[in-house]
């Protein structure tokens, strides 16, 4: 049952990005970076999970062995996900429709200007020149990986249901095997309602019911089982979420 035709997927939250330490200053969401950077603190988040990883592959008693590594194009995504590829031993796979809802826009949140200009991301050839753990691109091209303007929730679910389809042809054709995802905060919340067959939110005012928020690097792992003729419907399991055992013991 837990094995073929099923895989576990490792979701991860970025590191603590710049926009993520803007934002606990009143007033600052204006200043923010369509497509910051982690912070020194956020460095040292990804490095304690690369770290803990690394250690867990070989765990005796509950080895953790990450089969391959998937990341939004966002450079807070890549930046996290750098040191993980280093401590792993292994490459990167860049896929466009991981971002964060909203997509990569200039300009505020919640006072969106409507002539504010379009920023498309970084283009596959940027992302090869400064990412040389990154072996496979999907959704990015010499454009960028993003169409511009603002991505509104109602998109960003349809999107959701989307990669949903995309993990379930993952799971179809695996061995119970542990794929890591590093993605983002919001698309997360929205991934895991569509995985829980809950409602997905139609407009900004409405999160609910029910709402899944993940701190910085923190691990979700969710385990999708296609289904068989013993069990013809799809299994989905959430065995852990908003986890951050790499951080136990530090200060």
């Amino acid at each position: 049952f837990f094995g073929t035709m099923s895989m576990k997927f490792l979701f991860v939250r970025h590191a603590q990005s710049a926009n993520n330490e803007k934002s606990k200053v009143e007033g600052e969401e204006k200043q923010r970076d369509p497509d910051p950077p982690i912070t020194e603190f956020g460095l040292r988040q990804s490095q304690c999970l690369a770290e803990y990883l690394k250690a867990q592959r070989n765990d005796p008693k509950r080895p953790l062995c990450i089969t391959q590594v998937i990341t939004s194009a966002m450079r807070r995504s890549l930046e996290t996900v750098g040191p993980v590829c280093e401590a792993l031993g292994m490459m990167a796979h860049v896929v466009g429709d991981l971002h964060e809802a909203g997509g990569c826009f200039a300009g505020s949140r919640k006072n969106r200007d409507p002539n504010a200009p379009h920023v498309y991301g970084m283009t596959a050839s940027e992302i090869k020149a400064q990412y040389s753990f990154v072996d496979r691109l999907t959704g990015v091209d010499e454009k960028g990986w993003w169409k511009g303007g603002y991505e509104d929730v109602s998109e960003s679910s349809r999107r959701a249901l989307r990669v949903l389809e995309w993990l379930k042809d993952m799971a179809k054709n695996g061995q119970g095997e542990t794929v890591l995802i590093m993605t983002h905060g919001w698309f997360m919340d929205l991934l895991l309602k569509a995985l829980l067959q809950l409602p997905l939110p139609t407009s900004d005012a409405k999160v609910g019911p029910a709402y899944f928020p993940p701190c910085n690097t923190a691990m979700t792992t969710v385990h999708l089982v296609a289904p068989t003729p013993e069990y013809p419907e799809w299994s989905m399991g959430l065995l852990e979420h908003n986890a951050m055992p790499h951080f136990v013991g530090r200060s």
